[in-house]
């Protein structure tokens, strides 16, 4: 599969959404900088940057994700982590 192939997950907020807020309920609590560095494969590509702050800023904006800490972290919310617990 082509790195610009619009197929690719890396390409679809929906997708990174998900593994975003997996990573973010199962850690509570994690720096913004480090989330993007476990969900991007190459942060020289920058539409798969994009792509990864596009998808925190949409958990935001669902009520998912807390708004980000002074200290740089993200946590997710309560009606996230209940919603996780449903999903098991």
């Amino acid at each position: 599969m082509q790195r610009d192939d619009d197929t690719n997950p890396v390409y679809q907020q929906d997708k990174v959404e998900a593994l975003i807020l997996d990573i973010v309920i199962e850690r509570r609590r994690i720096g913004t900088d480090a989330l993007v560095a476990e969900v991007v494969i190459d942060t020289g590509d920058e539409r798969e940057m994009e792509t990864a702050r596009q998808a925190i800023s949409g958990l935001r904006e669902h009520g998912l994700l807390e708004p980000e800490q002074e200290d740089g972290t993200l946590e997710p919310t309560a009606t996230a982590i209940k919603a996780a617990a449903l999903k098991i």
